[in-house]
Formats: structure tokens, sequence, C-alpha cells
């Protein structure tokens, strides 16, 4: 589910959930980004999505992307299985899912997409992002909940 197609009162519910029985005058150590991240897709078909582990502060290691120039496959933290990206002229390439310490050469490229449209679709996503961040501490603001701000930001992973 995209986190922007979430409705007011289900974010309030997901929220409210997920605090429950958090300790909030600690939420620097009891809380972490909600899992989930992103789903790289291609029309309607589903090329990579996020794995066990990953969250969605994800985001952070995927907008690298926007900064390589190196033809070497790089990790990309997903959660595991994970990918290795890298540039290709124009265009960045995905590997297929993998845990192994494959060499370098024998990672299979999977999908590959040019590196200026990668960047403006997340620099989209990072929007929807920070305006998630925002209802989340507009929930959390209307319940009286101290360092509303800092909350949202720690479980939207928008606190970089």
């Amino acid at each position: 589910m995209a986190i922007d197609t979430i409705e007011d009162k289900e974010l309030e519910i997901i929220v409210a959930t997920y605090l429950k029985d958090k300790k909030l005058t600690e939420y620097e150590d009891c809380l972490n980004a909600f899992f989930g991240g992103i789903v790289l897709k291609e029309g309607s078909e589903i090329i990579i999505q996020p794995q066990c582990c990953g969250d969605i502060s994800d985001i952070t290691k995927w907008e690298t992307i926007g900064e390589m120039n190196s033809r070497n496959w790089k990790q990309l933290w997903i959660g595991h299985p994970w990918v290795y990206v890298k540039k290709q002229n124009a265009d960045i390439e995905f590997t297929e899912y993998t845990e192994d310490d494959k060499e370098m050469e024998e990672l299979k490229i999977q999908y590959k997409a040019s590196q200026e449209i990668i960047v403006e679709e997340f620099q989209k996503a990072r929007k929807i992002l920070i305006d998630f961040q925002q209802r989340i501490y507009q929930i959390l603001k209307k319940k009286n909940i101290e360092n509303a701000l800092e909350i949202a930001k720690i479980i939207t992973g928008t606190n970089d």
C-alpha cells in the first residue's frame, strides 16, 4: 500500500497501534521507522520491493543512486535479500535479489532504468514521505503527545 493512499482514520489506527505499550518518554530508544520501503515498478509490474528488515528510512539508500558515477556494483540495502546497483552510461542497473557473497562478475542484471528518471521519481517519493511525516505529526499533536515532531520523524525515517 502506498503511504499517500492511507486515509487519515486508518493512519490514526496505525499510529495508535504502533505506539501502544511504548514508553514515549524514552522514544529515542524504543521507536524505529515503520517497516516497508520503496517499491520499484514499471507500469503495474513490481521490479524490486522491500525485503525482511527493510524500513521506510531506506529511501536514503535509494537516493544515493542519484550521485552514482561508478561502474562498480554497490549494495542497495532494501532488507535481505538485497540487490546491487551500478551506473552504466546514463542508466542504473539493478541485480536480482541476493544474500550470497557472489563474485561481482556473477551478478545478473534484473532491470535497467535511466538515472535521471530515478532521481526525479525519488524527489517525488521524498516529498510524499515528508507529507506522511507531517500527517503523523498532526495526529500526535492532536493527542498532545510530547516530542510529537521528533517521534513523527523517527517513525517515518525522516530524522536524518
